[in-house]
């Protein structure tokens, strides 16, 4: 009876492993944190090398890249431009061009989030089976199945109730925006600690000096945020650091656009609108740089 047991068992393992090989283009995530970790993987496992990277938080995690042809987004959400930089290095190849987000300088590199990807029996089984990966979790992928169904079932009676709702969603929202926003003005009100900001830049710097000496190109780009906060003493404080360690004259800046031409949902967060609309901004900027670096 065991034996059977291990039988059926070892087989229909091996069957979910070889299927899963099969299709690799799957993706399935239950969570924000989740979701980092496939995004890591997913770039640290493709034997296709990406040329050109774009590294950020969750700001810059909002461009819309099936609009953005060959660049791969390693922004993180909650997480920091050093844990990209952190993924980078880990590439055997090192990409071409490297656009790095402003707006979070000062955020640590994740230490839990490093330890998740390299260690090293995690690291190496997942590398070679597939199966293995977050974004190949039964669980997960029987989650995505359950949830088409629900929400098939349930979206009639949700539509229902949208219209007697109107108003006072609108006048919630409002609110709850201003709320957020008003956060966030306190945040970028208060001036980062001066060892805190040559501690950051420092590190930063000794990591683009190497990425350089491997023929890799910066470029460095600000995303958008509500035209309240942008020049507030954060904001500002962040800019002047990289003109310090990274002067114009040495290394290629994206213009940022105005900050009123854009919307937000809490303030730094770009609304899907608007994220499109920056996208093609930044594709169109992104094209030119590369184009022209490349020559």
């Amino acid at each position: 009876m065991l034996s059977k047991i291990l039988f059926t068992t070892t087989l229909l393992l091996a069957i979910y492993m070889i299927g899963i090989d099969f299709f690799k283009s799957f993706y399935t995530s239950q969570h924000q944190w989740q979701d980092n970790i496939v995004k890591a993987q997913n770039y640290l496992y493709n034997k296709k090398n990406s040329e050109n990277v774009i590294i950020g938080s969750s700001l810059s995690n909002r461009l819309i890249m099936d609009s953005i042809p060959n660049l791969t987004n390693i922004a993180f959400s909650g997480l920091s431009i050093f844990d990209g930089l952190n993924l980078v290095l880990h590439k055997d190849i090192l990409p071409k061009n490297v656009f790095i987000e402003m707006n979070v300088a000062l955020r640590p590199k994740d230490d839990q989030f490093e330890t998740s990807l390299f260690s090293p029996i995690s690291f190496y089984s997942k590398k070679i089976f597939s199966s293995l990966r977050d974004d190949k979790q039964p669980v997960g992928i029987a989650g995505v199945y359950v949830n088409q169904k629900l929400t098939k079932k349930v979206l009639f009676k949700i539509k229902s109730f949208t219209g007697s709702m109107k108003a006072s969603k609108v006048n919630s929202n409002k609110d709850l925006f201003q709320t957020m926003l008003n956060n966030q003005i306190t945040q970028y009100s208060i001036s980062p600690d001066t060892i805190l900001i040559e501690d950051r830049f420092t590190l930063l710097q000794k990591t683009i000096k190497y990425l350089e000496s491997k023929g890799t190109k910066i470029t460095f780009f600000e995303m958008p945020v509500n035209q309240s906060l942008c020049n507030l003493p954060k904001a500002t404080i962040i800019r002047q650091n990289f003109q310090k360690y990274f002067p114009n004259k040495n290394y290629t800046y994206i213009s940022t656009p105005s900050c009123s031409e854009y919307k937000t949902t809490d303030g730094v967060h770009l609304t899907n609108k608007e994220a499109i609309k920056y996208t093609l901004y930044f594709r169109s900027e992104a094209e030119n740089i590369i184009r022209q670096k490349n020559l």
